[in-house]
């Protein structure tokens, strides 16, 4: 299977961004913005990856992304997914650690003929 988060991640950012672009390139004046966020609140969203699929976003999560993008240098980048911090981290066990669990394991296990 092809590793593909990466453009997953930067499509994502480009919907969110074409979402609230609009209200970015031209903010509504004075208290027109709750408005102009439930307007884009209220109509369903092409699913950028599945093409016959259609979203309907939440006002709250259309207002959090514009106020994400929002006087930043890069939206679209403020739009991402954040990685974790321990991404590409290795969390394997140490072949002791390993033995220890084994053996406690083994001694939760049933003894044959159902007597400890």
């Amino acid at each position: 299977m092809r590793d593909d988060t990466g453009a997953r991640t930067a499509g994502w950012a480009r919907f969110r961004f074409s979402v609230i672009g609009g209200l970015l390139a031209s903010p509504p004046e004075g208290g027109a913005l709750q408005a102009a966020l439930r307007a884009l609140a209220d109509r369903p969203y092409q699913h950028p990856f599945r093409p016959g699929d259609r979203l309907q976003l939440g006002f709250s999560t259309i207002e959090r992304w514009f106020y994400q993008a929002r006087g930043v240098p890069d939206p679209i980048g403020a739009l991402g997914r954040k990685l974790r911090a321990d991404t590409g981290r290795v969390w394997a066990l140490s072949p002791a650690l390993r033995a220890v669990l084994e053996a406690d394991e083994r001694s939760l296990l049933p003894v044959a003929g159902g007597v400890r």
